[in-house]
């Protein structure tokens, strides 16, 4: 592999770095679709750029794509300011407008007498394959400057995206922040134009803090993750696009992408779809365990003190069905909070402790109800039933000590000691 191959993997992985940096603070701020409305808007500063010198320099074709890129954004926020336009409508009114006007721009120069207009359409979704020694050294030049700058002004940042009146409290320059923000977005956007292309850099910015959120929720991590995915896509994308020949960078890294984030929504260790469905899985199985043992705490409590019960003298029995009730009493079994033989059921010392706490956190509560918040007396057991399975110690000691330690519910049934 030439050092040429080997320069473009190392651009584009670092501009999948920086996406994925910058990225996060746009998704953030609830800011994605300016990010695709500014990734559009640039073509139009491209193609000027180029009519300046009639040659794909790419200093100058980067600063006409930031001028554009900037035009555009801060014209998004004075027709939400101004108008009565919804900031959706102001960004499709600007993408439509930019990029129209970048097509016009660009087919005006591909049937003029320009030389040097090679490569001007593969900047749509981008070629790495196409990018000079002098591009690839410039844009790798400027996705060090954009990751430097955010290394250094990340906590800044960090705090103007969260809260942006204690920023200004502290003595922060919020409106400068927010600037150098944006110009760092325009800068990030116009650094991956070359590999991945105007139409699809946003894609960039987005899908790598997409999926990662589904591994994390500190923000800390959910950058270093971006980071390491756009990085990985990027190379990827890249190095396929190397190996089958004519086939464009950006939207291989896109697909990468995509891949990574579906897969990130159904498989990742925070929210992921299958984390989400055992999760919710194990929480129904623990309320209807729960239901259980209160059914045989109050079986007791009504006289029957053997602690032996037929299968038959469960409500939930009859009402979850017999698989999934015999699951849960296996699984109560296992615990040790019962002992099962044939259709007899025997609750263990273990299980009359675990009983008794949830008869006592559903009496607090509906005490609670019906003291505090006046509900009537007839209306608080379902709100109960919902909220005892939640409920932890330290709320348990602050609702005794509310309540000034109670001895019975509202229905005149004594609330259980620890």
């Amino acid at each position: 592999m030439s050092f040429y191959v080997i320069s473009i993997l190392v651009s584009c992985g670092l501009i999948g770095i920086v996406s994925g940096a910058i990225g996060t603070y746009a998704v953030l701020q609830k800011k994605s679709l300016l990010a695709d409305s500014i990734s559009h808007s640039l073509l139009p500063g491209i193609m000027l750029g180029f009519l300046i010198t009639k040659e794909k320099d790419p200093v100058l074709i980067s600063l006409g794509a930031t001028i554009s890129g900037l035009i555009s954004a801060y014209l998004t926020d004075w027709l939400v300011a101004k108008t009565k336009l919804n900031q959706d409508a102001a960004i499709g009114i600007n993408l439509s407008l930019f990029f129209g006007l970048g097509v016009v721009l660009l087919t005006y120069i591909q049937s003029g007498n320009y030389g040097g207009q090679s490569g001007l359409t593969q900047l749509l979704l981008g070629n790495a394959a196409s990018m000079q020694q002098s591009d690839i050294f410039f844009f790798s030049a400027l996705g060090l400057f954009l990751a430097l700058s955010l290394l250094f002004l990340g906590k800044e940042l960090n705090l103007i995206c969260f809260n942006k009146d204690f920023a200004k409290s502290i003595g922060l320059p919020v409106a400068r922040l927010e600037f150098l923000l944006r110009l760092l977005l325009v800068l990030t956007i116009v650094a991956g134009i070359q590999a991945v292309g105007v139409v699809l850099m946003a894609s960039c910015l987005i899908a790598p803090v997409i999926a990662a959120k589904y591994w994390s929720i500190s923000l800390r991590r959910i950058q270093i993750i971006s980071t390491i995915i756009g990085c990985l896509s990027g190379v990827l994308g890249a190095l396929f696009s190397y190996y089958f020949n004519h086939v464009p960078t950006g939207p291989l890294i896109v697909l990468i992408l995509t891949f990574v984030a579906f897969f990130s929504m159904f498989f990742g260790i925070e929210k992921g779809l299958l984390r989400r469905f055992f999760k919710e899985r194990s929480n129904r199985f623990k309320i209807q365990a729960d239901h259980i043992l209160k059914e045989l705490f109050y079986l007791n409590e009504q006289g029957n003190e053997t602690g032996t019960y037929h299968i038959r003298e469960l409500k939930v029995f009859s009402e979850s069905g017999k698989s999934r009730s015999n699951r849960i009493l296996k699984r109560l079994a296992r615990k040790g909070f019962l002992i099962t033989s044939g259709t007899d059921i025997t609750i263990t010392e273990k299980g009359k402790s675990e009983a008794n706490k949830i008869v006592r956190l559903h009496r607090l509560w509906e005490l609670y109800l019906l003291k505090r918040l006046e509900i009537p007396a007839d209306h608080v057991h379902d709100n109960a039933e919902q909220i005892e399975h939640i409920l932890s110690p330290e709320l348990e000691a602050a609702l005794l000590k509310e309540l000034d330690y109670p001895v019975r519910d509202p229905h005149n049934s004594p609330i259980p000691n620890e």
